[in-house]
Order: C-alpha cells, then structure tokens, then sequence
C-alpha cells in the first residue's frame, strides 16, 4: 500500500505536476487525472497569453483585495514532508482563488488567479506593492501526524490578524493535504471578509463604493432581523446604483428580498418578492456564471418558488465551483432538506459551519430544522433554542421550535414559540403557514402544520 503514493509522488515529479494540478487525490477514493481537454486551435490561443512578469503580478480589480500567499515552510528536512508542504502551498492557492471576492497570488505554480506565475524572490519585506494580506504558514511532521500552522497578516502595518494550528493524524498525507487546504483557506477568506468589512465601516457612508456597500448590506442582512434587512437593502441599492452590473449585489439583494416572502419583512410581500427575488438572482448568474455565491442564492430562490430540480442543480453546481464556500454548503442544506434529504442536509450545514466560524446564527435555526427532519426532535430543540436566543423574530427557528417542543411533548414550550409568533405577525394562522412552506413532500408538510397546531396555531 505505501508504494502507492510513492508512485503518484515520482509520475508527479516526472510530469512537473508538484502542484497537484493534473492529477489529484481524491479522499478515499483515489487519484483523478485532470488535465483539461481542448480542441488543438483553442490551445495555441492559450500559449499566446504572455506570461506574468517575474515580481510584478497583475493588479487586482478595483475593491478586491491582493492575498499573497507564501510557500509553506517545512520543519524537519524528510522529502515526504516537503512534497507535502509544497502540496498543501498550492492546493491552498486554488482553494482560495475559488473565492472570486478575493485577487490570490503567490511565487509557486499556479499562483496568480489560477495563472501560473514564474518562481519569485519574494520575502514578506517584498511584496507586491498593490498587496493587502499576506499568507503563510509552517509543515511540522511528528509522532506519525502532521502539524500546520497558518497565519494571515495585514501586509502594510504586519500587524497579524488571524492564526490557527491543525493537528491531524498521518494516515494518508495526500488527503490530509486536501482536508487542511479546504479547511484554511475558508478560515482565511472568512477572516479577509470581517477583515474588510471592519475597514469600511472605519471610511465614511459617502466615500464608500460598491464593494464596501455590498459588503456592509451583506452583513446586516445577516443578522436576521426586519430593521437590519431593511437597512441591508438600502446598502445594496447604493451598491446597485453606482455599479448596476455587479454580481455579487444582485446576489445578496435577491436574498434580502425574499424575505418579503420567507418572513413578511419589507416590500414587495409574497409571490411578488418571490418574483422579484427571482429576477435579482438570475441577473446576479447572467453577470457572473462561475460565482458560487450567485449560484447558492439562485437555489434558494427557486426552492421558494418550488422548483426543487432546478434548486438542486444550481445548489449542487455552486459546491462543485468552491466546495470550501460556507454560502454554497448551506444553501446546499436549505434545498437538501426541502426536498426530503435532511440527514445529508445535516451534514451540510455542519460543514458550513466548520467552513466559516462567523456563520450567521440562522444557519443554526436551518440545522435545527434538519435535525428535526431527521427525527431527532430533542437535538433539534438545542439547536432551535440557540438561534431563538440570537434572533428572537425569526420565523423559520420559530416555526421548527415550536413543532420539535410539540413533539417531544413540550407543551407550555410549543404554545410560546406560537405566542413569539404571533407577536412578529399578528393574526398568522395554519392556511397562512402553509401558503409559504416550500417542502416538496406533503408529509412534511402535514407534520410541520400538525405540530402548530398543537401548539396553538388557529387554523383561519
């Protein structure tokens, strides 16, 4: 069995793929060649594209901020663990160019945006100027497991801004590689994302262009409730206004305004936020086909307007475009457990949650959901309680809570979930309910409209 791996080591040196690009592991399935696959004219328009010149990578498009990332050191001086370090360097790479919100570039193979750039001589005392993060890291191999260390520094002040230590055990170093890239480079893009978001909010509300406003209307919508996704939709409408063709704003405003629908909250209300949701995401998709954040909101958007399918094949597109993606593995929850898979939504979700440790609270209230569906009412109820505790009016933690207490026999519990309901929307009833449950299975839903009405809820 070990001489597997040696060999995957010796054809990789052999065909100048360190990088792991052509042939990759697969975690405990195998190895996949992957070369891409062109008409012979298409590849003589590929080998006219200059080359990036040595040290001067392209500058990055306006608001995207440059993330140079630094070969891994090795401690230690065994080959295994410098392949491995060198493995995990550019496995890295394209695990965080897959994060289009981000301009990647770094001295190793593949390492500006996907194109390969020649070996530099860069040090951290010279960087590109245009540069906003450094990356970087050490490999650690002992006692039969590897230990990575990995760190995001602000480039122009040093001043360190995320660091994390993983520890795993040796058992196949290529796909430990693999786990580790994923793993850090969702931490590293979530923290380039607070990161960001911590500086424009720093600048003032009139010197901010569409990058900071969209990122400022991103995170009020995240916290879930009606003034702050109100306040989250005027952002984006600035965004839109100074640039009406951007993607990534469309994609978020097509979410807030489905909450017209999902929550009552805002304008238009209904089918017709539906709609209008609908025309966001599919602008968002047309303007950037290849972003899984556009793709992950498009899903969701057609499971509200119940075509499941489609959902699902534009939630499982969007995972396939950046598996590391909190925004692609929970909009792959939401329509898994609309449709009638909960445990594997489960899985999702915790995984989204592993993926970005600044995950929104109402990913937990979706979990809780799942776990529900996945007939374990009592950890449903853990998971609907935390969410409750942190958005108090929403109602898709409200609606799930109060049926798991139902079910679990607690009474008293489901009646106040059907109080803290009606509370956010007077007069709501069972038909009113019903009219904007986007399961796909009518047993579902007969089993979240029974529980209400155990719990209260008037039938109108």
């Amino acid at each position: 069995d070990d001489s597997i791996p040696q060999c995957i080591r010796e054809v990789r040196r052999a065909i100048g793929d360190e990088a792991q690009v052509l042939l990759r592991t697969l975690p405990r399935r195998g190895y996949l060649f992957a070369a891409p696959v062109s008409r012979a004219e298409a590849a003589l328009a590929v080998t006219e594209v200059p080359e990036t010149s040595v040290g001067a990578p392209p500058a990055p498009p306006a608001g995207r901020p440059m993330v140079v990332v630094m070969p891994f050191e090795t401690i230690g001086g065994d080959d295994e663990q410098r392949y491995f370090a060198e493995g995990l360097t550019a496995d890295l790479v394209t695990d965080l160019t897959r994060f289009q919100s981000l301009h990647v570039v770094s001295p190793v193979r593949g390492g500006s945006a996907g194109r390969a750039l020649p070996a530099t001589p860069w040090t951290p005392d010279t960087l590109p100027g245009a540069a906003s993060y450094l990356v970087s890291g050490s490999v650690r191999r002992a006692g039969g497991r590897i230990r990575v260390t990995a760190q995001l520094e602000d480039s122009q002040s040093g001043v360190n801004l995320w660091a994390e230590r993983f520890d795993r055990p040796l058992e196949d170093l290529f796909a430990v590689q693999e786990e580790l890239a994923t793993h850090i480079a969702a931490g590293l893009a979530a923290r380039v994302d607070q990161e960001g978001l911590r500086r424009a909010k720093r600048r003032p509300p009139a010197t901010l262009d569409a990058y900071d406003l969209c990122l400022r209307g991103r995170e009020l919508i995240g916290r879930s409730t009606e003034a702050d996704t109100a306040a989250g939709r005027q952002l984006l409408d600035r965004a839109l206004a100074a640039d009406p063709d951007y993607a990534t704003a469309h994609a978020w405003h097509a979410w807030a305004i489905s909450r017209g629908f999902t929550q009552r909250w805002g304008e238009p209300k209904g089918r017709p936020a539906v709609k209008l949701a609908h025309e966001h995401a599919v602008r968002a998709v047309e303007l950037e086909p290849d972003l899984p954040l556009c793709l992950a909101h498009l899903a969701y958007i057609l499971m509200l307007d119940r075509r499941f399918d489609e959902a699902l094949q534009a939630a499982r597109r969007a995972v396939a475009l950046n598996p590391c993606a909190y925004e692609s593995r929970t909009a792959a929850g939401i329509v898994l457990v609309n449709i009638g898979d909960a445990p594997s939504a489960v899985r999702e979700f915790r995984l989204a949650m592993e993926l970005d440790p600044y995950y929104p609270p109402i990913v937990r209230a979706w979990l809780g959901k799942a776990l529900l569906f996945s007939n374990d009412p009592e950890a449903a109820l853990v998971e609907l309680r935390w969410a409750i505790a942190r958005v108090p009016d929403y109602s898709n933690a409200l609606l799930p809570l109060a049926v798991a207490a139902a079910e679990t026999g607690r009474v008293e519990e489901a009646r106040a979930s059907v109080a803290a309901l009606h509370r956010v929307h007077p007069g709501l009833t069972l038909r009113d309910v019903e009219a904007t449950l986007w399961m796909r299975r009518d047993a579902d839903v007969k089993r979240m409209l029974d529980g209400l009405h155990a719990g209260g809820l008037p039938e109108g």
